[in-house]
């Protein structure tokens, strides 16, 4: 049995996308025998929660609690109110000296929480006590707090593991210069540097240099469905007219920077061409993005197929997809940024749905593209390559309306061999493999 220290900012049972995969990986870990503490701030009460990161091996973590304090958590929430208040379309992020404050003011509460976390490390374990420490990016914290654990001694090894890298093109001048420098000082450090995507790679150089660089996917956890079979409460109905196609998008837009527009103008098309009418179609969204939604469906005269449910918990959010004919994720590949892996593509591969994954950006050949083709999802539609692709998009979707007229349903060709690699338990047992200094 191996002792394993998880340093993290988001985990179950919070309602976001960050939790994810800590909380799966410590699930599965639990599962095969190993004890799981989770170093992490309190969910706070009126934060949403995921009742599918909820009861079982999560209730037999040992949380160990580390407030982020008061000041935070009010500044915090003027934040969000401000956020929410600014119009659709327009970018919430500001520009200059408010986003480096913004940017100064997070860094600095990441170090006072490092700070109150390391204390309590201190105060609580002895040295040797862990195997090995797994800190999880997007917060650098995580990482300062476990480089202070393997430092002196109360862990083994220490696994830095990144969702994201910390170093975009897109980003200011200030912040990529100093994010670049908190992310070489990792690499250097960390016994293990794992990333989610294989493209991404290319922006962990030292960590490669060292050989300490492994590629450990996100997944999908096939236990989910069983809470499926437990509809959730919605005042919507899922059953849709029996010979409508019915799309579902479930997450974020981020400000129109994952642009459907493609979709929307296939449909006007075959509109046009007369194959189906609108009242032939419906698009379920699960999210917070509506007025984003709407202009990219508007301009094909196709607001009014779009059926939101608002942002809502992620059971519900795979309730709906599961109940519909095609999954649409979206993603970007550019030449600037590439290997951006959406945690929502492995929750359509669980739910065995035909997926329709739309890729933004001047790059083809992207690293999501390539892995739906693979496990044979559906249909690929990559912006790069709009001339050969949006008649092939055109053509796919006049064949699964045809499957639904003539069948009722639109049957999946997922191969189910394929897609196992990418469920929880093997990403589990390979971060394990990593954490005691094997190869994945």
């Amino acid at each position: 049995m191996s002792k394993i220290l998880f340093v993290v900012t988001a985990f179950a049972p919070k309602n976001v996308i960050g939790s994810i995969r800590p909380s799966k990986i410590a699930k599965y870990l639990i599962r095969q025998g190993h004890q799981v503490t989770v170093l992490m701030p309190p969910v706070p009460e009126n934060e949403p929660q995921d009742p599918l990161l909820k009861g079982g091996e999560m209730d037999q973590v040992d949380r160990v609690l580390v407030s982020y304090g008061s000041a935070y958590g009010k500044i915090r929430q003027r934040y969000k109110d401000s956020k929410a208040a600014v119009p659709a379309m327009q970018t919430p992020q500001g520009k200059g000296f408010k986003l480096f404050l913004r940017f100064a003011y997070t860094t600095l509460s990441d170090m006072l929480w490092a700070n109150r976390a390391k204390s309590v490390l201190k105060q609580r374990f002895k040295k040797d006590g862990f195997d090995a420490v797994i800190s999880s990016y997007p917060n650098v914290a995580t990482h300062w707090v476990a480089a202070y654990a393997r430092k002196n001694g109360l862990a083994k090894r220490w696994v830095a593991d990144f969702r994201d890298p910390m170093v975009y093109e897109w980003q200011p001048g200030f912040q990529r210069l100093i994010n670049r420098f908190l992310q070489r000082r990792v690499e250097k450090r960390a016994d293990a540097v794992t990333v989610v995507a294989g493209d991404i790679m290319q922006k962990f150089p030292l960590a490669d240099e060292r050989g300490v660089l492994h590629w450990v996917s996100n997944g999908f956890d096939p236990s989910d469905l069983s809470a499926l079979d437990d509809k959730p409460k919605t005042s919507l109905s899922f059953a849709g007219e029996k010979d409508q196609l019915i799309f579902a998008y479930a997450g974020g837009l981020y400000g129109g920077k994952r642009d459907l527009s493609a979709l929307f103008s296939a449909l006007g098309a075959l509109i046009q061409k007369g194959v189906f009418k609108k009242e032939d179609l419906v698009f379920r969204f699960a999210g917070s993005d509506l007025e984003i939604l709407r202009g990219f469906a508007r301009p094909f005269g196709l607001e009014d197929i779009i059926v939101s449910l608002g942002r809502v918990d992620r059971q519900t959010a795979l309730f709906m997809q599961q109940s519909s004919d095609i999954l649409v994720i979206c993603s970007h590949n550019t030449k600037q940024d590439q290997g951006i892996l959406t945690g929502k593509a492995f929750e359509t591969l669980m739910l065995s749905r035909p997926v329709l994954t739309l890729i933004n950006g001047d790059l083809s050949g992207s690293e999501l593209g390539r892995m739906m083709e693979t496990v044979k999802a559906g249909f690929v539609y990559e912006e790069a390559d709009h001339d050969a692709d949006f008649p092939a998009l055109y053509g796919w979707l006049h064949e699964r309306y045809l499957e639904k007229q003539s069948s009722g349903h639109v049957k999946s060709t997922l191969i189910e061999e394929e897609k196992q690699q990418y469920s929880y338990e093997r990403i589990a047992e390979k971060m394990l493999r990593t954490a005691g200094g094997e190869k994945p």
